[in-house]
């Protein structure tokens, strides 16, 4: 009795989910309701006809169903195929009601889509026990169907909102930059004044550079990002980017080291996608190699159809715990440098999305850093360009930088 008690009590907390009777006798169907309703449970409804299902769970979209086995015009077998069979039914509860079943009619209802079986008679206090287990877990499904809306939602909002505020921040960086380079290269200015312009176009650049970052993350993760594929050459990309970071390279004296040995070099990739990745890679080898350190690039064919391309120096180093981590979004190592932590991230998506692979390897702390990119080469005899684009993709040519 206490226990008849207890499962009422539980039933009103479920009384608006609603529960679906299907058999064809009368007596069975009122048997249901009474007890059904008399614990709580105030949104039922039954069909004697089994073959309006479909049409009465659009209408009344139950949330558990319980289901005759035996009925004239379409059985329980039918109807449980017709329930997965469409979008409304895939998921939905099946209880299937039956005076007797062997093993292979068993099987079959299971194979069909069956969810739990009830014997006929059927013991009243079984029936609220089981309905009380499938009501708390239609319960929590809505709960965590409605949490990941929630969440979906929020990484959209967060996903607009970066990609308009990168836009607006960048709008009017370009005009300081414009004139900051002009003045700079005014032959009457005084050494601390050329020294101030050329201070304030690197910080210009870096800021520049983030807010790039930050609408390519964007457009990663909202899978808005587009590669446009046609032949290069991956030594004149890695010439490319080692032309970009130069200064760089010049300006903290460092030791720049080339073994380009890969005999199969010739790619299909979107080229200033790879550029930005080969880019990333050197400029964080030169932000984390102390001064007149040495930075090594080798290309190497890595088995049939592959090469690698490894950028390595003797900087800090990275622990074991860190060599996966450092490719997540925001993440830094070292807090004391500067930028946000979205290189890696990016390049990791970019190279994944040529079907490459990246990977960090480090002996430790002090013991410098080797960053491999493996990708497939091209066989030379393909011509033809192909256009590979994510939804809405946004052409990474002939500018990065649109929002």
């Amino acid at each position: 009795m206490k226990e008849t008690e207890q499962l009422h009590g539980a039933a009103s907390r479920f009384s608006e989910m609603k529960i679906l009777i299907i058999d064809d006798e009368l007596s069975n169907v009122a048997l249901l309701e009474d007890l059904l309703s008399g614990s709580g449970y105030t949104n039922v409804k039954s069909i004697l006809d089994p073959r309006l299902t479909l049409e009465t769970c659009k209408e009344f979209a139950p949330d558990v169903v319980l289901l005759d086995l035996r009925m004239p015009h379409m059985d329980g077998f039918a109807v449980l195929e017709a329930l997965r069979a469409n979008d409304r039914g895939a998921f939905l509860p099946v209880i299937v009601l039956t005076a007797d079943i062997d093993a292979q009619s068993k099987y079959r209802a299971l194979r069909a889509g069956a969810t739990d079986f009830l014997l006929k008679p059927l013991d009243h206090l079984e029936v609220l026990l089981r309905m009380g287990l499938f009501m708390e877990r239609r319960r929590i499904e809505y709960e965590l169907h409605n949490e990941k809306e929630k969440a979906e939602a929020a990484s959209a909002a967060k996903d607009r909102f970066l990609a308009m505020a990168s836009h607006e921040l960048r709008t009017p960086l370009t005009p300081v930059l414009i004139w900051a380079s002009g003045t700079a290269q005014e032959p009457d200015l005084s050494p601390n004044l050329q020294d101030g312009l050329k201070m304030i176009c690197r910080n210009v650049e870096l800021e520049a550079r983030m807010i790039d970052d930050m609408l390519d993350l964007t457009r990663i993760t909202r899978g808005k990002l587009g590669l446009y594929r046609r032949p290069a050459d991956a030594h004149e990309l890695i010439g490319h980017a080692i032309d970009i970071v130069r200064s760089d390279i010049e300006a903290r004296h460092l030791n720049l080291r080339l073994a380009l040995d890969a005999s199969e070099h010739k790619l299909r990739v979107d080229s200033a996608r790879l550029q930005q990745v080969f880019w990333n890679l050197l400029r964080n080898a030169c932000k984390f190699t102390p001064e007149q350190g040495t930075i090594a690039i080798r290309s190497f064919n890595d088995g049939p159809e592959k090469i690698c391309i490894e950028i390595s120096d003797n900087g800090v180093g990275l622990e074991p715990q860190s060599l996966e981590k450092i490719f997540n979004a925001f993440e830094q190592v070292d807090s004391r440098k500067e930028g946000l932590g979205l290189g890696l991230a990016i390049s990791k998506a970019i190279t994944e999305m040529h079907g490459g692979t990246i990977r960090a390897r480090s002996e430790g702390l002090g013991k410098g850093t080797t960053f491999a990119v493996t990708l497939a080469v091209e066989n030379e005899s393909i011509e033809r360009d192909h256009l590979t684009e994510g939804t809405d993709a946004e052409k990474s040519e002939p500018n990065r930088n649109e929002s």
